[in-house]
């Protein structure tokens, strides 16, 4: 994978921050944890997860939002730098990892990567710790990884459940 940002060099060393998603709708736990983004001190770069193109035209594939419906809920969100990921068929959990690293790579000021306690990853429900697990890493960079817990949390696998189920 190779990482790049949409956003200026000169903004990039001005980051503090950094989080990432599927945020697949916008729910109640979406605008919880992007409102608690928005209270951190500092610039915050957000990485959106894209399911990869044959998702989206697999009628069997369930999503909430289209790209283009996601990217449009975004686009109205001005509190922090979005960069969208697409996101290969074939991830498994050190995706994130090496995404992160890499992000790190690339925006050298962050001393922090926020994420909310639990995800609802396609591989099943997880701690946000367990795709973090290489703390080694980030221990010699100097990166505090904080959780955001949710209070009663929804996922986006339950909604598509119900709206399936009437």
């Amino acid at each position: 994978m190779q990482f790049t940002l949409n956003i200026p060099d000169a903004e990039c060393q001005s980051i503090e921050n950094i989080s990432f998603g599927w945020f697949d709708g916008f729910h109640s736990s979406h605008r919880f944890f992007l409102n608690s983004l928005k209270s951190q001190h500092g610039k915050t770069l957000l990485l959106v997860f894209l399911p990869s193109s044959n998702h989206y035209n697999n009628p069997s594939s369930k999503i909430l939002q289209t790209e283009t419906e996601k990217r449009n809920s975004f686009s109205r969100i001005n509190d922090f730098y979005t960069h969208f990921i697409p996101v290969p068929e074939n991830r498994n959990l050190s995706f994130v990892q090496k995404l992160m690293k890499e992000a790190l790579e690339a925006c050298p000021t962050v001393r922090k990567i926020i994420v909310p306690d639990i995800m609802d990853y396609p591989e099943g429900t997880l701690r946000c710790s367990e795709l973090l697990s290489d703390y080694g890493y980030f221990h010699q960079k100097n990166i505090i990884i904080e959780e955001i817990i949710l209070p009663d949390p929804v996922f986006s696998a339950n909604i598509i459940k119900l709206i399936e189920n009437g």
